[in-house]
């Protein structure tokens, strides 16, 4: 019992994780092309792809908490590998 207590302690702190990342995420990027962009397009496309994955991610690893909270490990992997997917993404844009 101790275990799935713990393992539910690491998903919430990984779901606050992302959501500081997500609220960083935007504040560092607005600061940045506010001062590079010339043009609102990119300046406007940039952030919002950012913040995209990482609410993806974030809403993905609360899926996968409420999953295993009633039992459908089956579906919990699932949202395992597009969580893992979105990291790759995210990777891949920074």
């Amino acid at each position: 019992m101790q275990k799935v207590k713990t393992f539910f302690a690491k998903l919430t702190g990984y779901i606050a994780i992302w959501s500081w990342l997500t609220l960083f995420t935007f504040i560092f990027l607005y600061l940045l092309l506010s001062k590079i962009c010339v043009t609102l397009e990119i300046f406007a496309f940039s952030i919002i792809i950012s913040m995209m994955v990482t609410v993806s991610a974030t809403r993905t690893m609360e899926s996968i908490r409420f999953c295993c909270m009633n039992a459908n490990l089956a579906d919990a992997y699932s949202l395992l590998r597009k969580y893992r997917d979105d990291l790759f993404y995210y990777v891949y844009l920074f």
